[in-house]
């Protein structure tokens, strides 16, 4: 009588084994996607698919409550600016008329009133205006930060890869419930440049 083998699952980058196959400890509000996987197309479907403002909240410590309630926003994208104003074509060349409305938050004749900000279904940034708010604590820049939102996506996430730029900085700030980097090219240097994204995606330990 022929006895089949345990399966065995090996975790190629730890070389860890078990057999049984693990299970992450909680379930995850993002992601990452790689290239040639239609990662923008995709995103835009995501959105299409779930834009509300209302989600569960996250539980917060006693000493984290702010004095006073946050706007609510819908989704954030923030990308290089060289690619600004095909995001937002794309955003509306794969959406039906008025199905979603798109603003773009970049130059001086933007608002700085968080719930203007937040009215439309999807806010496009730049990373420069992320470090602004770090850097010369650009008052229109910060609005952004006083905005609950429900999705961050960073497009082409690589460019956070140094924690010491203040873009990477400013970007861990971001409040939001899902997380999201686009990516085709994760990892430029080295093994270490993943941590950022991590640590942007709040993946349990591996950003601590």
């Amino acid at each position: 009588m022929n006895m089949r083998a345990p399966t065995i699952y090996v975790n190629i980058f730890s070389w860890e084994a078990a057999t049984q196959f693990p299970i992450a400890t909680q379930t995850a509000r993002g992601g990452a996607n790689a290239m040639g996987l239609g990662k923008t197309v995709m995103t835009i479907a995501l959105i299409l698919a779930r834009q509300g403002r209302e989600y569960i909240k996250k539980k917060k410590k006693e000493s984290d409550l702010k004095p006073f309630r946050k706007v609510k926003g819908s989704t954030l994208i923030i990308c290089p600016m060289a690619l600004l104003g095909q995001r937002k074509d794309e955003l509306e060349t794969h959406s039906k008329p008025d199905s979603i409305s798109v603003s773009v938050f970049f130059g001086g004749d933007r608002s700085s009133d968080p719930r203007v900000i937040a009215e439309p279904n999807v806010i496009l940034t730049t990373y420069s205006v992320l470090t602004a708010a770090s850097y010369k604590n650009e008052k229109l820049a910060i609005s952004i930060f006083l905005i609950d939102w429900y999705r961050v996506v960073l497009d082409e996430a690589h460019t956070i890869k140094s924690s010491k730029t203040l873009g990477a900085q400013a970007a861990f700030k971001l409040s939001s419930y899902c997380m999201w980097c686009l990516t085709g090219t994760p990892l430029q240097n080295k093994l270490e440049d993943l941590y950022n994204l991590l640590c942007f995606l709040h993946v349990e330990p591996w950003c601590n």
